[in-house]
């Protein structure tokens, strides 16, 4: 019969082996997860081909489709280079909503109801499923890996986005946006939500595995048009004949 003190000696060190690769996983302490959270990831399709007048209007019309019953279709989102393409609804704290699409979150404060898609501060919500393909999942750099958005504990900016561009659809038009910060924020931080004189978007999710933290993808309104005036290649992005939504 094992002694106590043997015991407790293997408890411990199961206990530290355990809790030890527990913290090197979570902290990607040798950085063994990047590989496999970049080739998760596909863009959306690149096409500059030419599109006629009534294909532009037929894409137009699917970016603001009431599809869902009970939910008011906002617009449509993507972010071209994570094969982020979500439509836009008005309930973000509906579980059944957030199964379909991305959410806005109301802005607070000074002409907060003015805050919309390219004006003021706008807000988008969406889950974070921990594989780098659905719904927001794509914004958290490594899959199911808190580093390096959290390090020892400490909340830390990240800029692994920035310069990339986030795409907005309504029915004035679209909206580019260029991320320029990810900012690592509390469950309950509400002065995100602080409306702004400058059009900026904040696109918020979960950190995983430490779900008491959220990504916040902060990004600048850079160019705008309206449909008969945008580009080809940034209206090809929302043609869903060639692009598929991620949820």
């Amino acid at each position: 019969m094992k002694k106590l003190p043997d015991i407790m000696l293997t408890v411990g060190v199961v206990s530290l082996l355990f809790f030890g690769g527990y913290y090197i996983y979570s902290t990607n302490l040798f950085n063994s997860t990047q590989a496999v959270a970049s080739s998760s990831r596909k863009p959306l399709v690149v096409s500059d081909s030419e599109v006629t007048d009534s294909h532009v209007e037929t894409i137009h019309q699917e970016t603001i489709k009431n599809d869902q019953a009970n939910l008011n279709r906002m617009g449509t989102v993507a972010v071209p280079d994570l094969g982020i393409l979500l439509p836009i609804y008005n309930k973000p704290y509906d579980e059944q909503a957030l199964l379909v699409g991305a959410q806005q979150l109301d802005a607070k404060g000074k002409d907060a109801d003015q805050a919309t898609i390219g004006q003021g501060n706008f807000l988008l919500v969406a889950h974070n499923y921990t594989d780098g393909k659905k719904m927001f999942s794509p914004l958290q750099q490594n899959i199911g890996i808190n580093a390096p958005y959290l390090v020892n504990r400490n909340a830390q900016d990240n800029h692994w986005l920035d310069g990339k561009k986030i795409y907005l659809a309504n029915d004035k038009g679209l909206y580019e946006y260029t991320i320029d910060v990810q900012h690592t924020i509390p469950e309950y931080k509400t002065d995100i939500q602080n409306n702004t004189d400058k059009p900026e978007i904040n696109v918020i999710t979960c950190l995983e595995p430490d779900d008491s933290w959220r990504i916040d993808t902060h990004g600048n309104l850079s160019q705008k048009w309206s449909w008969n005036q945008a580009p080809s290649d940034i209206v090809n992005y929302f043609d869903l004949n060639k692009q598929q939504f991620n949820k």
